[in-house]
């Protein structure tokens, strides 16, 4: 694809400043814009407005129609090292890394489907489009939540939470199977992940949250909904 149709910068402009013919207050700010959406997205590259998804014949997939695929290829990998046969790809963009750039290799491995959010990656009919591959995976698991039912503990406080998370698990598992955030893994992902894992059998989730910025809780018991609350040291 050509580079002006990911780029923010045209080739002609890149030219100039070389030479130092371009405007440089435009440039500054289309450098910041860059720098921007590097830092949020995990890519030095943006679509052009004019490469739209149908130019690309793309379309975004619904929460339902992808919900009705996780019941059929219901295991769940976002590291494409890991991608399993059958198993739903979510290309996840972080600080540093884009997982639309690693889509191609989950279906290599031999994943069924990969959830991008990069029209570009697009080349055939295995990969899924969405909005935001992070929420439409918060979304798919608030949709799995509400149609299991599971009673769900959420955790937080400022320290202790993940010993408190291992003795609730430990002591109910006795009794109940259950599902749990493993480790000390307490952010969305990790709670989006663990609720996708329930099945009918389980009869309660465990569910460790942090609190490192505000909203951070409001945001964790949106994907989570949790029924009961457990709060540490604070």
């Amino acid at each position: 694809m050509p580079a002006e149709q990911v780029s923010p910068f045209l080739r002609g402009e890149v030219q100039d400043y070389i030479q130092g013919k371009a405007d440089e207050e435009l440039m500054e700010e289309k450098l910041r814009k860059a720098i921007a959406i590097h830092y949020f997205r995990g890519t030095w590259f943006i679509k052009d407005p004019t490469c739209s998804e149908a130019k690309l014949g793309v379309t975004h997939m619904p929460v339902d129609t992808l919900y009705q695929l996780f019941l059929q290829y219901s295991s769940i990998c976002i590291n494409s090292r890991k991608a399993t046969p059958n198993s739903l790809f979510f290309a996840i963009q972080g600080f540093s890394k884009n997982g639309n750039k690693f889509a191609k290799e989950a279906l290599d491995r031999g994943s069924r489907y990969a959830i991008v959010d990069d029209p570009t990656v697009i080349t055939d009919n295995r990969y899924i489009l969405v909005d935001n591959v992070l929420e439409m995976l918060h979304h798919l698991a608030a949709r799995h939540h509400q149609i299991l039912k599971t009673p769900v503990i959420g955790i937080t406080g400022t320290c202790g939470k993940t010993t408190t998370k291992e003795l609730i698990v430990a002591v109910l598992s006795n009794k109940y199977n259950l599902v749990a955030t493993p480790g000390s893994e307490n952010g969305t992902l990790s709670a989006s992940l663990a609720l996708l894992s329930l099945k009918e059998e389980h009869a309660m989730a465990v569910i460790e949250m942090r609190a490192c910025s505000v909203g951070m809780i409001r945001e964790l018991a949106r994907v989570a909904q949790p029924n009961y609350g457990i709060i540490t040291n604070v």
